[in-house]
């Protein structure tokens, strides 16, 4: 079985891996591992994207939570399960800007460009600022087709870590048994929020 993680960056979805590490879910295909496929993904190949992905169990990030991909792996992927990690579209937006606050280079990033119908993949705080509307309307135009596209399937689980630190929801969706519930559950990123 494959889990993909496809809620947006800045979404939990760092402590979302965060949880499948602690429940012996590994290995973990992100952003960091996968990125020589990029360009292949942006283009739409994907089929050495497929090959790459037989290794791992669990995905987050790039270019696994990308656009409309979760469509693409749902075919490819027969019987895996898909995590939409959400959070409030204000709160979200601050906390993307904040990421690349940090970064003081202009960023270079296409996937933006498909993500957020930005114009250019010259990212920087000013140039998200200065597309707020445009990059949240995205956003949750994305939420909503993926909550439509999976809507009654039992593959498929949202959540917002913003509201719930609680371990059940995820055990009950991964049919998890035996764990100890009073295991600390994580919060990764705190201070990018």
């Amino acid at each position: 079985m494959k889990v993909f993680c496809i809620g947006s960056n800045k979404t939990g979805t760092t402590t979302m891996m965060e949880c499948f590490k602690i429940l012996g879910l590994t290995p973990i295909g992100n952003f960091r591992n996968s990125k020589q496929f990029m360009d292949e993904w942006y283009n739409g190949n994907y089929s050495n994207l497929f090959k790459h992905a037989k290794q791992f169990k669990i995905f987050k990030d790039g270019p696994w939570c990308y656009a409309d991909f979760y469509r693409h792996l749902d075919k490819e992927f027969k019987n895996s399960k898909f995590i939409l990690t959400v959070r409030d579209s204000e709160s979200w937006f601050n906390s993307l800007v904040n990421h690349h606050k940090i970064n003081t280079r202009i960023v270079k990033f296409k996937p933006y460009i498909k993500m957020y119908n930005l114009s250019s993949d010259d990212i920087t705080p000013a140039s998200l600022l200065n597309q707020k509307t445009k990059i949240i309307d995205a956003y949750e135009n994305r939420n909503r087709k993926i909550l439509d596209y999976f809507s009654g399937r039992d593959n498929f689980l949202s959540m917002d870590l913003t509201k719930t630190n609680r371990w059940e929801p995820i055990l009950d969706f991964l049919d998890i048994k035996e764990f100890d519930l009073n295991t600390q559950f994580p919060h990764k990123n705190k201070t990018l929020r």
